[in-house]
């Protein structure tokens, strides 16, 4: 293969992996459900994701003559996330995404990361844990959930309770939005005050996520 169409196949790679990317965050913070479903559409028979590396490859499966590296697969998804960023952030100043919309995009992940805290926290038969004593983890899980939205979302984040409060929760806010968000503690344990039990082999569900108008 001459030079001329090596440059083309690896900017065809290249295209193809930006569109993997699109293709998996939500349609409301990019392009749209239509432009979205073409991206879909064309990496869908075209683009094969094998061990960490993008290859542009015929409708046979048959991966092309070129391959992102690792580390340039890593720089290439830093890119596109940035202008994935950008776009949306535009978006918000033109008042076309909502905070609310932004914050239904995280409740997956502020699910997966909550059932962490949660499968983590062991407390023994007279319900004493080596990190929380008697109490439970839902200082840590408003905190993980503060870092999720800080890391995610262009709004400002407070601690919705206050010292001696039985539960920790945060109060999340912009441009005249304002909401709760929580994962209520009778999901994943009982009690009042310092002391909570584990309730056993719960599933924290994005569902269980609570967004809701302050």
């Amino acid at each position: 293969m001459d030079l001329g169409n090596r440059l083309s196949e690896a900017i065809k790679g290249h295209t193809r992996g930006f569109l993997a990317y699109l293709a998996q965050q939500p349609s409301d913070i990019l392009e749209g459900k239509g432009k979205l479903k073409e991206a879909q559409e064309d990496i869908s028979d075209e683009t094969v994701v094998d061990e960490g590396h993008w290859a542009p490859a015929k409708k046979g499966g048959n991966p092309g003559s070129f391959l992102l590296q690792p580390s340039d697969r890593d720089k290439f998804i830093n890119w596109g996330k940035k202008k994935a960023q950008k776009k949306a952030k535009k978006k918000i100043q033109e008042g076309i995404i909502t905070l609310k919309q932004e914050l239904e995009t995280l409740r997956p992940q502020i699910a997966a990361t909550a059932q962490k805290i949660y499968d983590d926290w062991v407390p023994n038969e007279e319900g004493m844990d080596e990190v929380y004593g008697g109490g439970g983890p839902c200082d840590d899980i408003a905190s993980a959930i503060s870092s999720i939205i800080a890391d995610s979302v262009d709004a400002h984040v407070d601690d919705g309770g206050h010292e001696g409060d039985d539960h920790a929760f945060l109060i999340v806010s912009r441009a005249g939005e304002q909401y709760w968000v929580d994962i209520p503690p009778s999901i994943y344990e009982q009690g009042q005050g310092y002391s909570w039990q584990k309730i056993p082999d719960v599933q924290i569900k994005p569902e269980d996520v609570v967004i809701e108008p302050v």
